[in-house]
């Protein structure tokens, strides 16, 4: 953890570098960060430290949209490199799903610093010009040269990047003001001379250079550079320069004594006397103050637009008093009292305080009262007098050249020349955040606690509170009226009480100021103001468009709200009408369609007025109708090509998805619950939410009455994701209703998929196999009969295992072909990868392992590009298995960990023990005897919880292997003994030749010569029914282990020539793990034959053999 530093001050020893080009500095010397595109991963994570950047978006961005196929493999390569670069320094890069952290102090970061430093100098300038210029030049001074330098085109750094340099640009504007304060014109004009020529657009600057030059007595110079500014404003812009521009031309003409003052600030700082003083402070909302002070400076119209409560009025009055000194007068002119539209100039004359004088029109007083003057008005809530107010305003701008004004309203006034500007909710946290620092980062949880501190004297948050603080801003949806409220209920209630009881936020949220117009003392009021201007239709829709729990479509709000007398036809402008009025927000979807949401504070409004009208129950229904019909369209398109767009689609509309079936089961409809989870079932595959999906599934499937051909789809639901969490009993008992109830509705593809459900497990019971095999057999058939592809890859995958249990290996590679054939043609890229992976695992099993290798790269890369992560874990384990049979002991452990740490965040339980088994292999191959004995032990727990045999008996060779090295020889023969069951019961060959070959070594060791020939042969003829050649050598040497203790050296010297040639013959080497045992035996044969006097040891070598000789590779007895 970083010390502790003071406020702008580098962590010592390590400082991350984004004003310029990035780098690591620590200890003063800069580390080495790998290459580019490693670079930009730390880059990238650093522009949001501390706070978590998902996996899909960092590799998007890193790759600027194009990522390779493996692109998230080498993500975590470059991670890990990243972390064994940043080892020793205070910085750390966290696996937080679904992404990556970079922790570190917020100042050990230039950039932070540089923004804090600027900030510190903008509170201190106008009290103290010096120190506000020592800030700034310090914090220009980190500057290196153009922020991110190295990254400036990546699309990742270019908007941070461009945001740096506008900062460094004002923070430079800034510190030549208040140099030009402290009496320093001469000293600036250089520089500033070099500005505008760098930035001719930026009129802040020709006026800093114009009263620079001034002050130095270079009139004619600062008129020239009037001329300049204006020429390049209209050749490139075709704009005149603003008024305030226009006027300090105008000063320095007529040589105004008030130019040789100290020059004011930009933004002006006192508070204008014709405003309202602030009774509580302005927290947060700097960027959308100087956005709005921008807008003003060349726009003279600016309507703040936004939902109730959003803070429209206080940004404008914080606008309006920065701009304070900057123009000749402010005033505001408050609307929301004002019922009668007709008295809106009379408000406008009121609050400039004219007199009214008989048969004198309001209009034309406030036109003489302004006249020329520079000059700005502030009227706030036009939304219901709209109408008076567009016309007040546009009459006032056309006869007032130098009037700005800045109104608020819930929707915009309308008129020519009018810049729109929606005022956004505060940033909320989107989780829990990691300390209290970062989370007060966020302007929503920062005014919380700024207003919590008022309500309750002492209140000061600690890390127990940063939960509950960040879940009630994030439900509040950063408004700032609702958390203000939220923050005075800290009066009477915990903190913990008030984020519980926000599911009834409008009653909760009530605040007992009177200093405050009664629209803005509750959440609902505010509401209500802006709901009671909405016509019949408007409401009508607005209440029904609650109803949805996501962002919604045009097609959905058309068949969801249109009832009555709202037809479909009139939605469309219905809902532009709620976005107008800041009560719809309209986005992008995921799929770049156009798409609508309402704040949950709105929705929640919404949904009282639609229950207290007796709305709910139809509109629910016409939501369900709709959504079970888009699942019904969008479902089967998750097989395919278009995979990703739907399964995005789907899960961005989930939410949906919940609702309506909880109204379908809440409201007793059970054959569209049956219907709808039916459909479902497979999104809540892909996914990943089968614990979800099963716990609708039950609670459809135990309403009684649904239609039979409804409720078997639900059946097939339920079986299928049973299976996926090893819930074999339950798979079983739905099978078997299903079954019966397909047969009855004539639904060919359900019972397929039922019988394919059943064959699974039937392959994971004792004596299961036959069974199995002839479901799927069946399976295929049907799934061929409806044309269903998909389902019958499912079902050729089951067989292939089968074949493979069995040791058919060449039906097996047939089977497994097909089902890779089959999903190319159908273009479904995850599928396509898990038969890859099939074919990956057969080529292992005959000892082709460069063959392996290059199917499970392809496997990996089709799903890594299918975004499948359950699968990419596991090609991930078996690369890793692959490792140990190469005797790559490092790149075995290192895909075993990274697949073992896949499988957890996943929660995948039959991955879990196999990964484990996968990282006790490679301790073995290392030497860390102690740590692959603890792994195997964990991974037969995991494998003896789960129940299947064929999964058990790899993990108990692992073990046995494990026991052996380190002496425990019954340990090893039991578990060996217990491994061959399968094979000796169910005919379950994978596996079943190492397992012998271990054994027989076991029994060799032990004095039994028969017993171990017995076994070894036998091992044997299971590696050459597999056709594999490495195999059978080991099981060779097994052999000659056997016929040495049976004391006939003969055979010793005949099996290892054997293997020799197995091996010649296969063309494959000695597996390394095997390297010390084969060297001891010949160690032991070359004894024996010296023993025995044979000539033959001095020389002998097993290896030295020439194929060409035609060495019978006989085959051994059988059982």
């Amino acid at each position: 953890m970083s010390t502790l530093v003071r406020e702008g001050e580098a962590v010592e020893g390590l400082e991350l570098r984004l004003l310029g080009a990035f780098e690591v500095v620590a200890g003063g010397r800069s580390l080495p960060l790998g290459g580019a595109r490693q670079r930009a991963v730390l880059a990238r994570l650093a522009l949001s430290a501390n706070e978590l950047v998902p996996t899909d978006q960092l590799v998007d961005q890193v790759w600027g949209g194009a990522p390779p196929g493996g692109a998230v493999t080498t993500l975590q390569v470059y991670v890990s490199h990243l972390r064994k670069a940043l080892t020793g320094t205070t910085a750390t890069i966290e696996t937080r799903r679904p992404g990556y952290v970079l922790i570190v102090d917020p100042s050990a970061i230039d950039a932070r610093r540089f923004e804090d430093l600027v900030k510190r100098a903008e509170v201190r300038r106008a009290d103290d010009p010096a120190e506000a210029v020592a800030l700034l030049r310090d914090a220009l001074a980190l500057w290196r040269g153009p922020a991110l330098a190295d990254f400036a085109y990546e699309p990742f750094a270019s908007v941070e990047a461009s945001r740096l340099e506008e900062l460094r640009l004002r923070a430079t504007e800034l510190r030549v003001e208040a140099d030009l304060v402290l009496g320093r014109a001469a000293d600036v004009v250089a520089e500033l001379e070099a500005l505008v020529s760098e930035h001719p657009l930026r009129e802040a600057l020709w006026g800093q250079l114009m009263l620079a030059l001034y002050r130095s007595g270079r009139q004619g110079e600062a008129l020239r550079a009037y001329r300049r500014a204006a020429d390049h404003l209209g050749e490139e812009l075709g704009l005149e320069p603003s008024a305030a521009l226009q006027q300090l031309e105008q000063s320095i003409l007529i040589q105004d004594t008030s130019l040789d003052a100290e020059a004011r600030p930009l933004t002006g700082a006192p508070v204008a006397a014709s405003l309202p003083a602030p009774l509580t402070s302005f927290v947060g909302r700097e960027r959308e103050v100087a956005q709005v002070e921008d807008l003003l400076a060349h726009a003279r119209m600016v309507t703040l637009t936004g939902a109730g409560g959003s803070g429209k009025t206080r940004l404008a009055l914080e606008t309006a008093i920065r701009a304070g000194e900057a123009v000749d007068g402010v005033w505001l002119v408050e609307l929301a009292s004002l019922a009668d539209p007709t008295l809106v100039a009379q408000a406008v004359a009121s609050a400039l305080r004219l007199r009214e004088e008989p048969e004198r029109p309001v209009e034309t007083m406030i036109i003489e009262a302004v006249g020329e003057r520079d000059c700005l008005l502030v009227i706030d809530n036009c939304e219901h007098v709209l109408s008076a107010a567009a016309d007040l305003c546009a009459t006032l701008l056309r006869a007032c050249p130098n009037l700005r004004i800045l109104a608020t309203s819930r929707e915009s006034l309308d008129i020519g020349g009018e810049v729109a500007w929606t005022v956004p909710t505060l940033p909320a946290p989107a989780g829990v955040p990691a300390t209290v620092d970062i989370l007060l980062r966020f302007d929503a949880a920062k005014l919380f606690v700024e207003r919590a501190t008022t309500a309750s004297p002492g209140f000061e948050p600690t890390a127990d509170d940063i939960a509950d603080i960040a879940a009630i801003c994030a439900s509040l949806d950063g408004i700032p009226l609702a958390i203000e409220l939220a923050a005075a209920r800290l009066r009477t209630l915990s903190l913990a009480q008030v984020a519980t009881r926000l599911d009834d936020r409008l009653r909760l949220l009530v605040s007992g100021r009177r200093d405050v117009q009664p629209r803005q003392r509750t959440l609902r009021a505010a509401i209500e103001w802006s709901y009671d201007l909405l016509d019949e239709k408007e409401r009508a829709t607005f209440d029904r468009a609650a109803l949805f729990a996501a962002p919604f479509s045009l097609e959905a709000a058309e068949e969801v709200c249109a009832d009555g007398g709202v037809q479909p036809t009139d939605v469309v402008e219905l809902i532009s009408s709620l976005v107008t009025k800041s009560l719809v927000s309209h986005l992008t979807g995921a799929d770049g369609a156009p798409r609508y949401r309402m704040l949950e504070t709105l929705r929640s409004f919404g949904l009282e007025k639609l229950e207290a009208l007796g709305e709910h129950a139809a509109t629910a229904t016409r939501h369900g109708r709709y959504f079970t019909t888009a699942a019904e369209g969008a479902v089967p398109n998750l097989q395919g090509p278009s995979f990703q767009r739907t399964l995005a689609r789907l899960e961005a509309e989930h939410d949906e998805y919940r609702a309506a079936l909880a109204w379908l089961v809440e409201s007793g409809d059970v054959d569209g619950a049956a219907r709808l989870s039916g459909a479902l079932w497979p999104f809540w595959h892909h996914a990943y939410f089968a614990r979800e999906g099963r716990a609708w599934l039950r609670r459809v499937l135990a309403l009684e009455g649904a239609a039979p051909e409804w409720r078997v789809r639900a059946i097939v639901g339920s079986a299928y994701l049973a299976f996926l969490e090893d819930d074999f009993d339950a798979v079983v008992v739905a099978c078997d209703e299903g079954i019966g109830l397909s047969d009855r509705v004539g639904d060919r593809r359900s019972k397929a998929m039922l019988l394919c459900t059943r064959g699974e497990v039937s392959r994971m019971q004792e004596d299961g196999a036959e069974g199995a095999e002839e479901l799927c057999t069946e399976a295929v058939r049907l799934f061929e009969e409806v044309g269903d592809r998909w389902g019958e890859v499912w079902s050729r995958r089951v067989l292939t295992l089968l074949a493979w249990d069995r040791g058919d290996l060449d039906r097996a590679q047939e089977m497994a072909q097909r089902c890779l054939d089959l999903s190319v043609a159908i273009g479904d890229v995850a599928t396509s990868a898990g038969a890859a992976s099939m074919l990956a695992g057969l080529a292992r099993a005959r000892g082709a392992l460069a063959l392996a290798q290059q199917l499970y790269e392809q496997s990996l890369a089709d799903f890594n590009d299918a975004r499948e992560p359950w699968g990419a874990a596991h090609v991930i384990r078996s690369l890793a298995n692959l490792a140990f049979d190469q005797g790559d002991h490092d790149r075995a452990m290192r895909l075993a960990e990274e697949s073992l740490e896949r499988y957890e965040r996943l929660g995948q339980p039959r991955g879990i023990p196999e990964a484990q088994r996968a990282l006790a292999d490679a301790c073995f191959l290392a030497g860390d005897l102690d740590r692959a004995d603890r792994l195997a032990a964990e991974a037969l727990r995991g494998f003896r919880e789960l129940g299947f045999a064929g999964d058990l008996v790899s993990a108990l060779h692992s073990s046995a292997r494990i026991a052996l090295a380190r002496g425990e020889i019954d340990r090893a023969e039991a578990q060996m003994e217990e491994a061959l069951e399968p094979y000796r019961t169910q005919g379950h060959t994978r596996d079943a030749g190492p397992v012998l070959t271990l054994l027989a070594r076991v029994r060799a060791r032990r004095g039994d010569g028969p017993g171990s020939l017995r076994l070894a042969d036998e091992g044997r003829a299971v590696f050459q029914q597999a056709k594999d050649r490495r195999g059978e050598a080991q099981a060779l040497e097994a052999r000659a282990e056997a016929a040495l203790v049976s004391g006939d050296v003969d055979a010793a010297v005949e099996a290892m020539r054997d293997a020799a040639a197995a091996r010649g013959v296969g063309g494959v080497d000695l597996p390394p793990v095997a390297a010390v045992e084969h060297l001891a035996l010949v160690g032991a044969v070359r004894e024996a034959l010296a023993d025995a006097g044979d000539p033959r040891a001095a020389g002998w070598d097993p290896d030295a053999i020439d194929l060409r000789e035609g060495v019978d590779v006989r085959d051994p007895p059988r059982r």
